[in-house]
């Protein structure tokens, strides 16, 4: 069906993740006719255009845009993803600004469309969105399932050196806890940089907030807390 077909087509042409917090520049690029129209007639040329053809992408990205700048982007985002729901790049430009609103609410539509729609670019920014916010417990199980669902994706390298970073320090800390000479005895593995670490450094500064105004602070990864965590999960960390 049309639909199907334009619908498969928004996923397979989703961009690149943009930085953490950022709403995609590039998700509507209005044409240059319509750039230069006063705000209310660009509304109105782009509903003409969505009501003409409303699987069109293009249309759908400048509705967006315009609605993100009136500071009236939730409904209209909530058509675009009822119109288009396999759109990746929707969703995640529908999470990005949600998150910019309140972590549980980003939240709220990641879980609405991850299952449905197993595209790379849209778990990347949810396992950068989990590392911001989530706890340790949460950041891993969030992993697993994005190994699970894209782990043999040629652009996984990014999920899978995330997690093996993750695994590393938690085998170190086994080690450590079951023999106090294992870093004497050359037996703990050579670790990556914290990729939760890493995601609480770089955190944006209106990100950072956002988190200040909710009194939300960023997971505990303390080597007590992922000892606890590495045993509640069983994680096997065996194989790295």
């Amino acid at each position: 069906p049309k639909s199907a077909s334009l619908a498969s087509a928004t996923v397979k042409a989703a961009p690149a993740t943009p930085a953490p917090g950022v709403v995609q520049p590039g998700l509507v690029k209005a044409g240059t006719q319509l750039s230069v129209q006063p705000p209310a007639d660009r509304i109105k040329s782009l509903e003409a255009a969505l009501e003409a053809e409303p699987y069109d992408l293009g249309a759908w990205d400048g509705r967006l845009r315009e609605a993100i700048q009136e500071g009236k982007a939730e409904p209209v985002f909530e058509r675009a993803v009822k119109q288009l729901p396999f759109a990746a790049r929707i969703w995640a430009a529908y999470a990005e600004w949600s998150e910019m609103q309140d972590s549980a609410m980003a939240l709220g539509v990641y879980s609405r469309c991850l299952q449905q729609v197993p595209n790379m670019d849209l778990w990347l920014s949810y396992l950068n969105f989990s590392k911001r916010h989530q706890t340790l417990e949460e950041v891993l199980r969030s992993y697993g399932r994005a190994i699970d669902l894209l782990g043999s994706d040629w652009r996984a390298a990014p999920v899978w050196s995330d997690y093996l970073a993750l695994l590393k320090h938690a085998y170190n800390l086994k080690q450590k806890k079951e023999n106090p000479d294992a870093e004497l005895q050359g037996k703990l593995l050579a670790e990556d940089p914290n990729p939760i670490d890493t995601a609480k450094r770089t955190l944006k500064k209106e990100l950072q907030k956002v988190q200040e105004e909710f009194g939300r602070a960023g997971a505990d990864i303390s080597d007590s807390e992922f000892l606890r965590v590495t045993e509640i999960l069983k994680i096997d960390t065996e194989f790295v």
